[in-house]
């Protein structure tokens, strides 16, 4: 952006689109088509967005290029997922993570994994623990506390709405609870001590419950809240 308003904006990607189609520049044309896509966003042209994303997604399918497919990809889903059309972007997601893979960009490949994570288990499907499993990997890999504690949360409530308030589940949510400890995260460590109150209390183990219930109130007194 140099200044220009939208329309111009608009009329040069679109304008520089046309070359690139003329002269078969299939990299140029992604780089051209995600821009109108993203202007036409800004503008309120959704659906127009939408379908000029989908553009660029099968030119860079039939051009074989994976970075530009996978990025597209990305794109669309990120709009899917806000506007709130997420089972639409799922596979979006899913096949950009594959991508992602294949081209070792594993700090891109972790963003779409956790949106399709939170897509799984906000839908309840069976597959949310292992799509954050797979999320705890990467991040653990690229030492990302704050993004590993986020992963440890998923696994623990996608485990908990799969079977209840079991063993199990207290004791990831636990895990979750240590980490966040250790890591300084005062604001998750207050939420998961409430957490762990009402799954205490849902077990009957009221002791426990309300230490919880106390550590939390402890740390809301302490930040002033």
């Amino acid at each position: 952006n140099l200044g220009y308003d939208q329309k111009t904006q608009v009329d040069f990607s679109a304008i520089a689109n046309d070359s690139a189609r003329t002269h078969m520049l299939p990299v140029q044309r992604f780089f051209h088509l995600t821009s109108l896509a993203h202007i036409y966003l800004q503008e309120g042209r959704l659906e127009e967005s939408l379908t000029t994303y989908r553009e660029a997604i099968d030119l860079c399918r039939r051009a074989r290029h994976a970075e530009g497919l996978a990025q597209s990809m990305r794109m669309l889903a990120e709009v899917l997922f806000t506007i709130g059309r997420e089972l639409e972007a799922l596979p979006h997601l899913q096949e950009a993570a594959q991508l992602f893979a294949q081209l070792e960009d594993h700090e891109a490949e972790a963003l779409v994994r956790r949106q399709a994570a939170v897509v799984l288990e906000r839908t309840g499907s069976p597959e949310a623990v292992a799509a954050w499993k797979r999320v705890q990997t990467l991040v653990r890999a690229s030492g990302n506390a704050q993004e590993e504690l986020a992963a440890l949360e998923g696994i623990a409530r996608a485990t908990r709405a799969a079977a209840g308030s079991t063993d199990e589940v207290v004791r990831l949510f636990d895990e979750a609870l240590a980490f966040a400890a250790r890591s300084g995260d005062r604001g998750r460590e207050t939420v998961l001590h409430n957490t762990l109150g009402v799954l205490r209390w849902e077990r009957g183990d009221y002791d426990d419950a309300l230490a919880h219930y106390e550590a939390a109130l402890a740390l809301l007194r302490d930040a002033g809240d």
